[in-house]
């Protein structure tokens, strides 16, 4: 039986958060010990071709088109109105598609293999690093074949039951890697285990959410007309990717594997910040789309508002601390030969302002199945994007490539996305939309200009670190707490309600 009521769903949201956010600190900080593991014990060109096969497997899921999306999208319909065979036409055909999907990406991977030496600025055997990317191939594809039950049991709010299966997967992993590498194993072997861990885990898992559906079952015919209508999602996809997997093919391709390092270095630390906002805004979105369906729109439009500012309040904070503190942490984790420029640091910190504060908009477009209307805007996205990273990376290295992730997304889909969703679901104008995105911006330019030029004491360990940060920290979220709370209603009723939880 599904239940939507407003209690239960800010309930699961709360459950869904926290059951991934816990693990995930857990997993941040042996993430951080791996990434130096990596380059103490294999070095700088093994952990750069480690960075190139996670950006390869990536442009080879973007076959997966959104379909997990899609038929999700279709989930909270048919799981408020109860048809099971509806549900089971469209696990069929998530399921069909999934397993083509794995198959698809070894293949294809394999076939990429060839043009290695392309692709990297290094010495490495091509017939070495093929049999690696091979491993590394079979190891993702594994989540592919196992992938179609997750779609349902997310779309019905109840990720928090599996979820931390889910992460125990990814902390194995990273620990029996870290091991290996103590041990003096080579780069081959590392791999290997992570492919048995996924099946067992995958299958732990899924036998967990078939206790929880016991009438989901793979007996239907399979449908393509399930996936009708998909081929929209795939411009989001084709974004999505370029805007966060281009950057490093890049740098690899036209930098040394050190520049590899560099940019990885600081795109590994803005990217677990991104990564706490995306689960939070995943744990959210369900309940979002269940409240688009089911609400009226001026209900609608008032939980869009205060979730937005949420995300506003927490693109501030992370981007603040961001510029203020990243670059010691850099020079004290991978070394200060590592640490790049100024500029570097202010861009990633505006990337990642960008990232965290488009979250809510762009989870209302998914849920209200927008991307017809949105996909011109976001493959401009795409294009200038890469255009403009590649004619700005030979005479301006990193920063030229970050200025053309920041400008295209600034030029696009920023303004356009908010366009269409405010004026065909909630019938208003966008312009408040873009002044409180600029205001919250502005802010954020002013605060951290003002950091940079306070100097308590000098940074010589993680300890000096960690308590700048605890200072820095407690004022940081102080001012634009206080500043929120006068500027932004919606803050003030969030804050309110949510107080005692």
């Amino acid at each position: 039986m599904y239940e939507g009521s407003k209690g239960l769903r800010k309930e699961n949201s709360i459950k869904n958060f926290i059951t991934t956010f816990i693990p995930f600190i857990i997993i941040a900080i042996l993430g951080f010990v791996r990434v130096r593991i990596y380059l103490d014990g294999l070095g700088e060109v093994i952990s750069s071709l480690n960075q190139v096969f996670n950006n390869i497997i990536s442009y080879l899921a973007i076959a997966e088109s959104g379909i997990g999306l899609f038929i999700g999208q279709k989930y909270y319909k048919l799981l408020v109105e109860e048809d099971q065979k509806k549900i089971n036409s469209c696990f069929k055909a998530s399921k069909v598609f999934f397993n083509s999907l794995g198959i698809f990406i070894v293949i294809a991977g394999m076939i990429v293999s060839f043009f290695l030496n392309y692709l990297t600025n290094n010495d490495l055997d091509l017939i070495y690093m093929q049999l690696a990317l091979f491993l590394f191939l079979v190891k993702n594809a594994v989540d592919f074949f196992m992938y179609a039950p997750r779609v349902l049991i997310n779309s019905d709010q109840k990720m928090f039951k599996i979820n931390i299966l889910i992460n125990l997967t990814r902390v194995v992993e990273i620990v029996t890697e870290i091991l290996l590498i103590k041990l003096g194993f080579n780069y081959l072997v590392v791999l290997i285990p992570g492919i048995f861990i996924r099946i067992l885990f995958n299958l732990i898992i899924n036998n967990k959410i078939y206790k929880l559906y016991p009438w989901l079952n793979n007996k239907s015919k399979f449908n393509k007309d399930e996936l009708k209508g998909s081929k929209n999602i795939f411009a989001q996809k084709v974004a999505g990717l370029i805007f966060y997997n281009t950057d490093t093919l890049i740098v690899s391709a036209f930098l040394t594997p050190a520049y590899v390092i560099v940019y990885t270095s600081y795109n590994f630390i803005t990217k677990y910040l991104a990564d706490i906002s995306f689960m939070l805004v995943s744990a959210i979105q369900p309940s979002l789309g269940n409240i688009f369906y089911l609400e009226n729109k001026d209900y609608s439009y008032k939980a869009f508002k205060k979730v937005n500012t949420l995300f506003l309040y927490i693109a501030s904070v992370f981007t603040i601390l961001t510029i203020s503190l990243i670059d010691p942490f850099v020079g004290l984790w991978v070394g200060n030969k590592y640490i790049s420029t100024t500029i570097v640091r202010y861009l990633f910190g505006l990337i990642l302002f960008i990232s965290i504060s488009s979250l809510t908009i762009l989870s209302a477009k998914d849920n209200l199945g927008l991307f017809k209307e949105t996909k011109v805007a976001i493959m401009t996205e795409a294009i200038l994007n890469l255009i403009l990273s590649l004619t700005l990376v030979s005479k301006f290295g990193i920063s030229g490539i970050l200025f053309a992730t920041a400008f295209s997304r600034y030029v696009s889909t920023f303004w356009y996305v908010p366009v269409v969703v405010f004026r065909s679901f909630f019938n208003k104008s966008s312009l408040q939309y873009f002044i409180q995105h600029f205001i919250c911006l502005l802010n954020v330019c002013l605060i951290s200009f003002l950091l940079d030029h306070l100097s308590i004491f000098a940074i010589s360990s993680f300890l000096n670190w960690f308590l700048l940060a605890l200072i820095y920290g407690g004022f940081v979220v102080a001012v634009v707490s206080i500043e929120f709370y006068f500027l932004f209603p919606e803050f003030r009723s969030f804050l309110k309600k949510y107080k005692n939880k």
